[in-house]
């Protein structure tokens, strides 16, 4: 990494000079010039650092957006069985779905059940009413709606 950083300040200060001479052979200052075409340089290349920075980071963040909207797809929360920490767990049919729990870091297992059942369509019937009432009660409350009216 420093190489790197060494190798980016020595082409920078080697294009400086290229200007600066070029300058000065057209009769301008050569610090002056040296002095501005490096800081341009130093600029220039923060501000092109910044936006890929600000690229890169807008891309990561719908990366994430993305994983975990697929992790809601096929994912549950479940408590850890040591701590009982809720854990984000994405749910694989085609391996064991073990998970260490983000509070404690203590290894669980997840354990999928099936249960199979018939599908049922709803009959285009009116709904039933059913009346709880034993007669008694009925004729007790029949009596009293007449004498109200």
């Amino acid at each position: 990494m420093i190489v790197s950083i060494l190798r980016s300040i020595a082409i920078t200060l080697l294009v400086s000079s290229i200007c600066a001479t070029v300058a000065w052979s057209l009769n301008y200052n050569f610090i002056k010039v040296f002095s501005l075409v490096t800081a341009i340089q130093f600029g220039g290349f923060w501000v092109l650092n910044s936006v890929i920075q600000h690229i890169k980071q807008v891309k990561m963040t719908q990366l994430e957006n993305d994983r975990i909207a697929e992790y809601t797809k096929q994912s549950i929360t479940a408590e850890c069985a040591y701590c009982k920490t809720s854990n984000l767990i994405p749910l694989r049919m085609d391996n064991d779905n073990d998970f260490d729990c983000v509070n404690c870091n203590k290894p669980n297992a997840v354990y999928i059940g099936v249960t199979v059942t018939q599908k049922t369509n709803p009959m285009n019937v009116d709904t039933l009413a059913i009346n709880t009432l034993n007669p008694d009660e009925r004729s007790a409350l029949e009596y009293f709606d007449r004498d109200e009216v």
